[in-house]
């Protein structure tokens, strides 16, 4: 787990077969064991990388995040939980306004895929917070096209859950009535 979070994506492919190597793990963590050695091992590690200054590091601490999302200790109370989910969430909403374009890049793909599959249980302040930063300031990000594009087509995502189609049709639309143009990868720069 710690080389999966410290490791050179550039230079080497180990954080990449870490990671398909803890995906497997990660959805085995509905079996309490599993869960609970998750939470043990990632404790000291992620957190203090997804707040870490390097770009490389927070970009492998989120996809370790947003993979294992949420991350929950099966013997924790009710209450603890919560507000487990609820500094989860702060977190990933901070990711969302990092410096670095490539984990906002991943960090909107993977939220949107967060929320597409836990929609009901992420606290609603949360979830507010989540959609006006994709909505009104990643959709709209001059800095880069990758951004652009990887939040409507995670909103294309979102929208596969039927919970989330009252909120979207009041949320997305823009101040004139129409939703962001859906950018290609590939295209140039818009402002």
């Amino acid at each position: 787990m710690f080389h999966a979070v410290y490791a050179d994506r550039q230079r080497s492919r180990l954080p990449r077969l870490l990671f398909q190597l803890l995906h497997y793990m990660h959805n085995q963590r509905r079996h309490r064991d599993t869960a609970d050695m998750l939470v043990r091992l990632y404790q000291p590690i992620l957190w203090r990388a997804l707040t870490a200054t390097h770009a490389t590091v927070q970009l492998n601490a989120t996809f370790l995040l947003l993979d294992t999302f949420p991350l929950e200790d099966p013997a924790a109370c009710r209450e603890e939980r919560e507000l487990e989910l609820a500094r989860q969430c702060r977190l990933i909403t901070g990711l969302l306004r990092q410096s670095s374009h490539e984990v906002r890049v991943a960090a909107a793909k993977g939220v949107c895929k967060v929320l597409a599959q836990y929609w009901s249980i992420i606290p609603a302040d949360d979830l507010k917070q989540m959609m006006k930063v994709l909505l009104q300031e990643l959709a709209h990000d001059a800095s880069s096209v990758e951004v652009r594009h990887q939040v409507v087509s995670g909103l294309c995502a979102v929208l596969d859950n039927p919970y989330t189609h009252n909120y979207m049709k009041s949320a997305a639309a823009l101040p004139d009535g129409r939703l962001p143009r859906r950018a290609p990868v590939g295209a140039g720069r818009h402002v």
